[in-house]
């Protein structure tokens, strides 16, 4: 059947239609029927990783324990600048001095005060305990109070000794008095620091400080 004019144009005029519908189809965003695009390489740098970011750090090996053996048989007294019979006459001499330091009454006299503790110290000790005992107005009033004083002490602990000029050995040692005057009786205990030095025939006391003021 042949078509009239008319019907040839309308025929066209879809078929024009038919094909722009059909580039839109295929040509339109979000299709792609071609070669897949290369990713494009991201431009941030922090997102970059450099070669050695990349590498696995390798595992730290801790050292070895060093084995410790214990030394069998071990005798402190091989390190120290005193033997064990030094370090128990010190303390016995220590121990006797506190008990004579704060001892006396008021019937004593610095001479006689000095004489108890003469085998207990060195002689510059005991040159300045003497000076130190019946200071002006002491003597006058232990007689009025009738004063009497007694003292005794306990080693703490050893807090140092030394070998220069001459073995040492400092106690921290507290030391208690108890005196009576007037007809009352108090009691007091300090901590001191005592020293005790190598001399003739023994050890004596060399020094004797309260314990938070250090030793000279």
């Amino acid at each position: 059947m042949e078509l009239t004019p008319g019907r040839q144009r309308l025929l066209f005029a879809v078929v024009v239609i038919l094909l722009a519908v059909l580039g839109i189809y295929l040509l339109g965003p979000g299709r792609s029927h071609g070669p897949s695009a290369t990713p494009t390489p991201s431009a941030n740098p922090a997102l970059t990783l450099s070669p050695s970011a990349q590498t696995v750090p390798s595992a730290v090996v801790a050292p070895a324990p060093v084995p410790v053996t214990p030394v069998k048989g071990a005798n402190i007294y091989n390190w120290l600048p005193f033997t064990q019979q030094d370090l128990a006459t010190a303390a016995g001499v220590t121990l006797a001095f506190a008990a004579r330091d704060e001892t006396f009454s008021y019937t004593d006299t610095a001479a006689s005060y000095a004489a108890r503790l003469s085998s207990l110290v060195t002689p510059d000790l005991g040159q300045t305990m003497e000076s130190q005992f019946a200071p002006p107005g002491a003597l006058q009033q232990r007689q009025q109070q009738h004063l009497v004083s007694k003292s005794s002490g306990s080693i703490v602990r050893i807090s140092s000794f030394g070998t220069t000029p001459q073995a040492s050995i400092t106690f921290v040692v507290d030391i208690t008095v108890q005196t009576t005057a007037s007809a009352k009786t108090t009691s007091m205990t300090s901590r001191w620091a005592v020293t005790a030095v190598t001399a003739p025939g023994g050890w004596a006391i060399h020094d004797i400080e309260p314990s938070g003021a250090g030793n000279s």
